[in-house]
């Protein structure tokens, strides 16, 4: 493993890496000659253009470059320096230049958006054709590239709900509200144009079906479906503070809920089916030695009569619900040590103590875990 760093200039590291495994049950072995990457600093093109003084928005636009290459294969140990085993090494260089932005609008929402391009260089490519009632795939050394890009944006923010009590142990009840909305278009690039794809016959009967000729690549192809998709976040913090007893100015801080999260989206470039299913998510720590957390999924749609497949039938119009429930897991983890049932002062104390077994029985150092875990 070799690397390099640069301080200054428009390179930030390099790092090479040699890698073998093998595995002696079955002779088989893995090589990687050589696993490169270099990575550029992040830059920003705009940021000394206009007053200096002034903060613009094109000041926070960023540029930065992502170069990988691989050179593997994977085979018997005893076929590894036969003749054709250069030709069966996988191997691929791939570019990738990530722009992004973010800015404050309106002083209370944060809009941020990410444009992605990557290529993708190959030394071979598949071909297949249909020939003497047989599907026949060929593999051609020939220089191969193939490019696809993204582009993201979304705006957040912050809403606080905040409940004070005059009297009590409880002072405050605090509520954090994180909406977010975002949107993410992806081409599709299997059109003719960009020569990603190909048609090409599979059986007697005349079907044909798309390919990549670039399915055998190391990393990949262009994605050849169009996607638009709306993504919908909601995320909650509950917090509660409470009097300590010694003293009214204290104030003692505690999570009630750590996060609870709501999250679905929508593409809008699909036929049919186009929201996705939602997925609720929670977290909490009780009595700071119990760790609770809880995931689900839920579908909007129906399924057909075999319970197989969903149909584009919302659960809402046909079974008066919201959606139906998937799938949950919930687990809950106990955490204590030494130091969870005593106070910082009590601590102290014992840490001063000259009684043996009193210290023994405070200071020395054990943990005590425990998972449960149930999935639906």
């Amino acid at each position: 493993n070799l690397s390099k760093s640069w301080n200054n200039g428009f390179l930030n590291n390099l790092n090479l890496n040699l890698r073998h495994s093998q595995n002696i049950s079955n002779n088989n072995i893995s090589l990687s000659l050589p696993e490169i990457s270099l990575n550029s600093k992040r830059i920003y093109p705009f940021k000394h253009l206009g007053k200096i003084s002034k903060t613009n928005w094109y000041d926070k636009i960023s540029i930065k470059y992502n170069m990988n290459t691989k050179n593997t294969i994977s085979t018997l140990d005893s076929l590894l320096l036969s003749e054709n085993s250069i030709s069966n090494f996988r191997n691929g260089i791939k570019h990738s230049i990530p722009i992004s932005t973010s800015t404050t609008i309106l002083q209370h929402f944060n809009l941020t958006s990410n444009f992605n391009l990557t290529e993708r260089w190959y030394l071979n490519q598949i071909n297949k054709r249909w020939e003497n009632n047989m599907l026949i795939t060929d593999t051609i050394n020939k220089f191969t590239r193939g490019h696809d890009y993204n582009f993201s944006t979304g705006i957040n923010t912050k809403i606080y709900g905040l409940i004070e009590f005059q009297k009590g142990k409880i002072s405050a009840i605090r509520h954090v509200l994180s909406p977010s909305i975002s949107f993410r278009y992806s081409p599709d690039f299997s059109d003719q144009k960009y020569g990603n794809y190909k048609t090409v016959q599979i059986n007697e009967d005349g079907e044909t079906e798309i390919y990549s000729i670039m399915s055998n690549g190391i990393y990949g192809n262009p994605s050849n479906t169009k996607t638009g998709n709306i993504n919908l976040n909601l995320n909650n913090i509950l917090e509660m503070k409470i009097n300590k007893r010694d003293t009214a100015l204290s104030l003692k801080k505690i999570k009630i809920i750590e996060n609870l999260g709501i999250s679905s989206s929508y593409n809008i470039f699909s036929d049919s089916l186009n929201l996705s299913n939602i997925k609720v998510h929670t977290r909490t720590r009780l009595l700071n030695i119990f760790d609770i957390t809880f995931s689900s999924d839920y579908d909007p749609y129906i399924t057909n009569s075999n319970n197989e497949d969903r149909i584009n039938k919302f659960e809402l119009v046909t079974n008066k619900r919201l959606a139906r429930l998937k799938s949950f897991t919930t687990s809950i983890g106990l955490r204590i040590n030494n130091k969870s049932f005593i106070s910082k002062e009590q601590i102290t104390e014992k840490e001063s103590a000259t009684n043996e077994t009193t210290k023994n029985l405070y200071l020395n150092p054990w943990n005590l875990s425990i998972d449960y875990s149930l999935t639906y």
